[in-house]
């Protein structure tokens, strides 16, 4: 928290200094010694931070100009913070900042900065110059943050793309937005696994080369590959060290799930209680998952949480089980039983079609709710 609060006081004091800048330097003409670059920074240890980030660098030694241009920031006072970044309707930013704070930031924080000058002749070097100002007008920096269609990489690119009237290669790629993702976290952990079950089938559509620049170093790689910028010169080694998996992996916690719903299965018929106890707890993990998803899909600004079919094994109609059980209907225990296994059939036909990509734990979850159900079907 203390270096939350020193990073905090940090970013104003700079962006007090570099607003006095930017006042003097307003609009001026940059001379042709003046240079444009990418910076690319490698990951951090946060998840937010987990995909690296991008940032643009304007530099003329004769105009005493060298800042940097950042789509990535926020700001931490904004009225209910945290219900608006809940919601997807939370304000992202342009913040400027001089080069060597910048650069000290992520020296301090163990990241890798990687810079590559964008090719670009003067005239269109001084357009990107005036559509960065404009951008960083206060009624102009503020846009709606979304993590595959408009952030700090997209934006970078769409207005390089401006400024130098170039065009996207929409041709198709044959890897999803997903698939770029899992490039960055194991696939087998538990932010992995998270991702996958709050992301909807949106996140598994085949993208376009444009679409790739979503991440900060397919940017890079964009641009390289269609001659924008020069070869990466590295500015700053990474020197945050790589963190062993935990013990307790999300395959560990889907097979403990489903050995508890084999238990509880013997254990029915000799010590009924305790049954339904393992029983209800599988169920109200999986049922407080299933509200999350219908929230993040029905009550929100998000577009990738949309369309979700991991809500089929997930589901909110597992509160009716859990209460039918515990006050003991059989009749509606048994067609709430019919109901929900049904649904969890579904998941697994719809996963054969791959309609959506599912992660390990969804299918353990499934097989163990299916036990369950197939319990209170069969009992008589």
């Amino acid at each position: 928290m203390a270096r939350f609060n020193h990073l905090r006081i940090c970013f104003v004091v700079v962006l007090i200094a570099v607003s006095q800048q930017l006042f003097a330097v307003n609009y001026v003409k940059l001379s042709n010694a003046s240079s444009c670059s990418l910076l690319t920074c490698s990951p951090g240890e946060e998840l937010y931070s987990a995909f690296g980030h991008s940032a643009l660098r304007v530099k003329d030694d004769s105009l005493g100009i060298d800042l940097v241009f950042n789509y990535g920031t926020f700001n931490f006072n904004t009225p209910n913070f945290y219900l608006k970044f809940i919601n997807g309707d939370l304000n992202y930013m342009l913040a400027v900042s001089v080069y060597e704070n910048f650069i000290l930031n992520y020296g301090y924080s163990k990241r890798g900065v990687v810079e590559t000058e964008l090719i670009l002749s003067h005239k269109q070097k001084q357009e990107l110059w005036n559509l960065l100002l404009d951008n960083s007008q206060p009624d102009n920096r503020y846009y709606r943050y979304d993590f595959f269609f408009d952030n700090c990489a997209t934006r970078i690119r769409d207005i390089v793309f401006k400024s130098a009237d170039y065009q996207g290669i929409e041709a198709n790629t044959t890897e999803t937005f997903r698939s770029y993702l899992h490039k960055y976290v194991d696939k087998s952990g538990w932010t992995a696994q998270g991702i996958d079950l709050l992301l909807g089938m949106k996140t598994d559509k085949t993208i376009t080369k444009s679409q790739t620049a979503f991440l900060p170093d397919y940017l890079q790689s964009y641009f390289l590959e269609r001659g924008i910028v020069s070869e990466p010169v590295e500015i700053l080694k990474c020197k945050i060290p790589k963190t062993s998996n935990s013990a307790f992996s999300p395959l560990f916690a889907g097979i403990l799930v489903c050995f508890l719903s084999v238990i509880s299965l013997i254990l029915y018929h000799f010590m009924k209680p305790i049954s339904i106890t393992i029983d209800n707890i599988i169920l109200i993990s999986c049922w407080l998952l299933g509200d999350l998803l219908i929230f993040l899909w029905f009550f929100t600004k998000h577009t990738v949480t949309q369309n979700n079919l991991n809500i089929l094994w997930a589901s909110p109609l597992l509160i009716f089980t859990i209460v039918f059980s515990l006050c003991g209907n059989a009749k509606l225990l048994r067609i709430t039983s019919i109901v929900n296994s049904a649904t969890n059939i579904a998941f697994f036909v719809l996963a054969l079609i791959n309609i959506q990509y599912f992660p390990a734990i969804a299918y353990l979850f499934s097989l163990a709710i299916i036990a369950i159900h197939l319990k209170y079907i069969l009992a008589k």
